[in-house]
């Protein structure tokens, strides 16, 4: 493999087909969806790909996770969880 660009379709390619396979429950979606990815990531980082595109795709797509979690739960006061995330968002 060479080359930024087929890291970037590498770890797209393997992180969609990680999601989805993974088995995530009716409770805590986002946050097993977030860990998978985070393992995945650094897994890919400790092989030391090229670049640093691996590391930046990883946190974008956590950070695409949370926000959509924002947009679309309706979080309660007592959801630690969402409320981690509205404060880090600033929603």
């Amino acid at each position: 493999m060479e080359g930024s660009q087929a890291t970037a379709l590498l770890t797209a390619e393997l992180l969609r087909s990680v999601i989805s396979q993974l088995k995530v429950p009716q409770t805590n979606q986002a946050e097993t969806l977030i860990e998978a990815v985070k393992s995945v990531g650094g897994q890919l980082v400790a092989a030391n790909p090229v670049g640093m595109l691996t590391v930046f795709f990883c946190k974008f797509l956590i950070e695409f996770v949370e926000i959509e979690v924002i947009k679309k739960m309706n979080c309660g006061l007592d959801d630690a969880f969402c409320r981690l995330l509205k404060e880090k968002y600033r929603f």
